[in-house]
């Protein structure tokens, strides 16, 4: 009679604990069912943490480096428009030198055309003042005060700030503006200066000189220019690769963590009749231990 009660309550334990597990079971596929994510703890899938971790980590870095490109981006868009209001300004005032080299105004029309020579002189100063939020883009390391003061010299300092979009690629947000807009190719401001001058003066060969001036301004702002563009390409780029990345890192986390649902909603269906099977087992077999013990 001993080894019979021993047998007995040896299935109902084994039938408990079947029930225990079913229910367990039951319970992290309705989970995926609700959430659709297949891996959510260490448990579900030890032999994937590193490498979801490492993909979690990738996919975060793209997040940042494409935020840095939309923010270099924009800087560079105001760097680009500054610009072009600046040729616009130098195209201007060669017009103008052209205009009052003859010898058909006299000095004195020279004269008072001075002051417009220096208004537009003030114009170029504003258009290299250009910033982006609290950061003037032409001041170099000193980017937090002006590039110019309104008779065109350089408030700034040297150096280019730069931003991080990649690994090991940085793109300007930036310039000093000595280089950029005063280089070897000719100086943005200096034509207006010496315009200025020749024109207070009442001086028309002075004034036909200043358009070699004018034109070599005009070749270092084409070089600017050029300059601005290459790095608005190169933070476009960045940001367009960025994005590509973040997407497949998305797609292979996917992979990894995500619940086939068709198969989930069928595995969830099995198990709900397989649980509640075993519910009814265990029940009736306590209920066999009750009658056993009248």
């Amino acid at each position: 009679m001993t080894m019979i009660r021993s047998t007995f309550f040896g299935r109902l334990n084994a039938l408990s604990a079947n029930l225990s597990s079913l229910g367990a079971q039951y319970g992290r596929v309705s989970e995926m069912a609700a959430t659709g994510v297949a891996v959510s703890r260490a448990s579900d899938a030890p032999e994937l943490m590193g490498r979801i971790h490492k993909v979690k980590a990738e996919a975060a870095d793209q997040e940042v480096w494409q935020e840095n490109s939309t923010y270099a981006e924009s800087i560079l868009s105001v760097a680009d428009n500054a610009l072009q209001g600046m040729a616009d300004v130098l195209s201007q005032g060669r017009e103008l030198a052209v205009q009052l080299s003859s010898e058909t105004y006299s000095p004195s029309d020279l004269t008072a055309n001075a002051a417009f020579t220096d208004s537009m002189l003030e114009e170029m100063s504003q258009f290299a003042n250009a910033s982006f939020g609290d950061r003037f883009i032409f001041a170099g390391d000193d980017w937090d005060s002006e590039a110019y003061d309104p008779t065109g010299n350089y408030l700034g300092t040297a150096g280019d700030p730069e931003i991080l979009v990649a690994d090991d690629w940085w793109v300007q947000v930036g310039f000093d503006g000595s280089d950029l807009l005063q280089g070897t190719s000719g100086d943005v401001f200096a034509a207006f200066q010496n315009l200025s001058t020749a024109l207070s003066a009442g001086d028309h060969t002075l004034v036909r000189a200043t358009l070699d001036d004018f034109d070599t301004a005009l070749t270092q702002l084409t070089s600017a220019m050029t300059r601005v563009g290459t790095e608005q390409r190169a933070s476009q780029d960045a940001g367009d690769l960025a994005s590509s990345m973040r997407i497949a890192f998305a797609g292979e986390l996917s992979n990894m963590v995500d619940a086939d649902l068709a198969e989930t909603y069928t595995m969830l269906s099995q198990l709900q009749t397989s649980y509640e099977a075993a519910i009814s087992v265990s029940a009736a077999a306590q209920m066999g231990t009750l009658f056993d013990r009248i």
